[in-house]
């Protein structure tokens, strides 16, 4: 693993690796084309900012013409039919259930459960123990903290940021952060919140 690309700004660090492709246990990885181009997959840690900047290095490698993996840890539970895109992270004992959509640069950790027909956006990072419910909709680049609920039929906006054990009971607008159990709302810009 090398680190391969860094934006170099004050205001946020973003971290990607670069994993060679051939390393990976095969049946985790989508089957990519064969071509002279070199596969990428990349992490970022972070939060809505840090999607933003991994959405914009994904476009710009994507223009350049690379590909963008999938991994799907073996040791999750996600139905192949889920992954709608490319550059989305799976880690160990994720639950993706039947119906679910996963789109561009999802990243969802370790113990997190989503339950049928969820609909996650392009670019959404799932800490640890994250639990969704049925027919939910997570709005692109958002982050969902560590032990977070979202109710079943609730849509979240995008760019929101969800904190730690916030259980979220009815939608969101874009651009909101939700505390609490039940979840608080205020509308906030995301995109320069540093937590």
């Amino acid at each position: 693993m090398t680190t391969c690309w860094r934006e170099n700004l004050l205001w946020d660090f973003l971290f990607c690796i670069t994993v060679n492709i051939s390393k990976l246990p095969p049946q985790s990885v989508n089957s990519l084309d064969d071509t002279d181009t070199k596969d990428y997959f990349l992490v970022t840690i972070g939060y809505t900012r840090a999607n933003t900047l991994r959405a914009a290095v994904c476009n710009r490698l994507k223009a350049d013409g690379y590909h963008l993996a999938n991994f799907i840890s073996p040791g999750s539970n996600c139905w192949s039919d889920t992954i709608k895109g490319e550059n989305i992270l799976v880690f160990d004992n994720a639950f993706v259930g039947i119906g679910c959509e996963l789109h561009d640069g999802v990243i969802i950790s370790e113990g997190v459960t989503l339950s049928h027909d969820v609909i996650v956006e392009p670019y959404c990072f799932f800490s640890d123990a994250v639990a969704v419910g049925g027919h939910a909709c997570i709005g692109r680049n958002s982050f969902l903290g560590l032990n977070s609920t979202i109710k079943s039929n609730t849509r979240l906006g995008p760019f929101n940021i969800v904190g730690c054990a916030a259980n979220v009971l009815r939608d969101t607008e874009s651009d909101c952060v939700a505390v609490g159990n039940p979840a608080r709302y205020r509308k906030a810009d995301t995109r320069e919140v540093r937590i």
